[in-house]
């Protein structure tokens, strides 16, 4: 198995790190761009299950990486119920 060296670190540490600092905007997106991993697992009928800042690995840009499918699993939800999320750009 390979996998993409992410040099910035978790979630958790920038926050750790940067704890004073009002960090809302950077936050906001972080969040969309877990947001968009997310409706793409679940598109693919797939739900993470162990969504947290430890998991979520930042790049040296600061782009959000959405890793550790450990406890990810393949999910089948009636049509009816599906959640549907909305890009936020």
């Amino acid at each position: 198995m390979v996998l993409e060296y992410v040099a910035g670190g978790s979630l958790q540490d920038h926050e750790d790190q940067n704890f004073a600092h009002d960090d809302s905007e950077f936050l906001i997106r972080v969040a969309k761009q877990v947001a968009v991993a997310v409706q793409f697992l679940h598109s693919r009928k797939i739900a993470h299950r162990d969504i947290k800042c430890l998991n979520i690995l930042l790049t040296k840009a600061g782009n959000a990486k959405l890793c550790d499918m450990g406890f990810g699993k393949e999910v089948h939800i009636p049509f009816l119920f599906q959640l549907r999320l909305i890009y936020l750009k």
